[in-house]
């Protein structure tokens, strides 16, 4: 089964505090995001990348067309929001959301977790760092699920 991948980098980066867009911060030379595209375009599970880009990533907007990367312009308003205008607005049921700010994932964590999602049969699946590492590293707690 191959799925979709709808990176989100709409988001203005606000707590970084950064001239630069977050997308495009430079790790090991190139920009996040291409990290993230890259272990995407080489995953087998993955058929097809989407990029959810808002008014606050034009910068990021204008790097991806500029490789012919496919964008979708949301409001910008939350993660949440963006990502389920974007999966409405391109009739997606079944898809693999992912930051762009992961420059860290592979190819293989990719299949690895559609893998498991096919394997769960449920109606989604969430990949998710423990509670305990986000207050170790200083990260806010907007999203916690019991």
């Amino acid at each position: 089964m191959g799925v979709t991948a709808l990176v989100m980098a709409g988001g203005r980066g606000t707590r970084m505090k950064l001239g630069e867009e977050k997308a495009l911060l430079k790790i090991g030379g190139k920009p996040m995001i291409e990290h993230v595209l890259n272990s995407l375009m080489n995953a087998e599970k993955v058929d097809r990348i989407v990029v959810a880009v808002s008014s606050h990533t034009h910068r990021t907007a204008k790097w991806l067309r500029s490789r012919s990367v496919e964008v979708l312009e949301t409001s910008g308003e939350s993660y949440v929001y963006d990502m389920q205008f974007a999966a409405k607005r391109l009739g997606l049921e079944i898809f693999l959301t992912i930051s762009a700010d992961l420059p860290l994932i592979t190819s293989r964590m990719v299949d690895e977790i559609v893998g498991r999602y096919e394997q769960c049969r449920k109606p989604a699946l969430v990949v998710a760092v423990p509670f305990d590492m986000r207050r170790k590293i200083g990260e806010d707690s907007s999203y916690i699920f019991e």
